[in-house]
């Protein structure tokens, strides 16, 4: 199946919260600390989500899954691919980033 729905949302969800704070702010002091205590809650779970990355190398059910490595003798460069190239690794199969988006 396509993952482009889940994309969408991944990317709708952050963009209507970034929305919401700039065009009803409220309090000042409040908005400010509502959205660091939530950027520091996010940061915790993209970690927890790297290291079960790391620690679990666990087979991909889907079969189908062709991973694209642009700098495979590089974990930092590859990671930046990832991000910004699209590449796909096959591989966070414990807790995907979609799940850590919402």
């Amino acid at each position: 199946g396509s993952t482009r729905p889940a994309d969408v949302f991944a990317t709708g969800a952050p963009v209507l919260l970034v929305l919401r704070f700039v065009v009803l702010p409220g309090p000042l002091s409040l908005r400010w600390t509502i959205l660091r205590r939530w950027l520091l809650v996010w940061g915790f779970i993209w970690f927890i989500r790297a290291a079960t990355i790391i620690v679990t190398p666990l087979p991909n059910p889907d079969e189908t899954c062709q991973p694209i490595i642009s700098y495979p003798d590089n974990i930092f460069l590859e990671g930046f691919a990832i991000i910004v190239l699209g590449d796909l690794t096959c591989e966070d199969v414990m807790f995907s980033g979609h799940t850590v988006a919402l």
